[in-house]
C-alpha cells in the first residue's frame, strides 16, 4: 500500500532536497519517497513562494507555536524589513546592549540604501519568515550601483544579501531555510551571483559557508563572501 504523506513529512523532504546536501536518489533511499514524488514536492515549495507555504516546524517542535511559513516581501513590508535591518547592521550592539535608537540607528550613513525604493526595482528580491501569523525573519538580495552601494557590494551585476532573523529564533534552522529558498528564487530569474559582507565573529558566518558562499576577500574581520551558481 503506498504511504500517505503528510504536509510536513513532505516540506521536510523537500527541504532536504532544496539543501542539495544529498540527491534526489539518495533522500529517496532514506525517507522511502519516490524520486518523482520529491522533485514535485521541490518544485511546489520553491513555486509555492508567492503565496505562502509550509515549512519544516511543526507545532511541538522546540519553541515553535506554529508552522513557519515564507513567503514573498513586498513593498508593504518596508517598516518590518527595516527592523530586520537595523537586527542585521547592529547585531553586535544590540548583543552588548549599546545599540542606538532604532530611528537614529537607520540614518547612519548608507544604511537606508539597502531598502531606499524597495519594491520597485524591478529585480528586488525578499523573502518573509513567519511562526503563524508573526513575522520572524527576513532575506532580501537587491542591484546596487558603487555610489550608493552596502557593504558586501562587488561590482553592479551582483546583487547584495541581507539576511536577519530574530534573536529567538537564531540557531533553528530558519535561517538556512529561508537562504536556500532566496537562492532557489534568485536562479529561477537567471541571477548567477550573490554577494555579502559579515564579520568573522558573526554566527552568521557558519550558515553563509554551509549553504555555498566562499570567501572572495578579507578586510580586517570583516569577510567579503559570494556564491556562484
Amino acid at each position: 500500500m503506498r504511504k500517505k504523506w503528510s504536509d510536513l513529512e513532505k516540506a521536510r523532504i523537500a527541504q532536504m532536497a532544496l539543501r542539495e546536501e544529498k540527491t534526489i536518489s539518495e533522500i529517496a533511499q532514506d525517507t522511502g519517497a519516490h524520486p518523482n514524488m520529491i522533485s514535485k514536492w521541490k518544485r511546489e515549495l520553491i513555486g509555492n513562494a508567492d503565496s505562502d507555504f509550509h515549512g519544516g516546524k511543526s507545532e511541538n517542535e522546540g519553541d515553535m507555536e506554529n508552522k513557519i511559513t515564507f513567503r514573498v516581501a513586498d513593498s508593504e513590508d518596508i517598516h518590518y524589513l527595516k527592523e530586520m535591518l537595523f537586527e542585521a547592521v547592529y547585531w553586535r550592539s544590540i548583543k552588548q546592549g549599546n545599540a542606538p535608537n532604532f530611528e537614529e540607528g537607520l540614518k547612519a550613513e548608507g544604511v537606508m540604501n539597502s531598502l531606499i525604493d524597495w519594491g520597485k526595482r524591478k529585480q528586488d528580491l525578499g523573502l518573509i519568515a513567519l511562526n503563524g501569523s508573526n513575522q520572524i525573519g527576513a532575506a532580501w538580495i537587491r542591484y546596487y550601483q558603487k555610489s550608493n552601494s552596502i557593504r558586501g557590494f562587488i561590482e553592479d551585476s551582483v546583487p547584495v544579501l541581507v539576511i536577519g532573523i530574530k534573536n529567538e529564533y537564531r540557531n533553528k534552522g530558519i535561517g538556512t531555510e529561508i537562504l536556500n529558498l532566496l537562492i532557489e528564487k534568485a536562479k529561477g530569474k537567471c541571477i548567477n551571483s550573490i554577494s555579502l559582507m559579515v564579520s568573522e565573529d558573526n554566527e552568521a558566518y557558519k550558515l553563509y559557508r554551509k549553504v555555498g558562499f566562499e570567501l572572495k576577500e578579507k578586510h580586517g574581520d570583516s569577510l567579503l563572501m559570494i556564491m556562484n551558481f
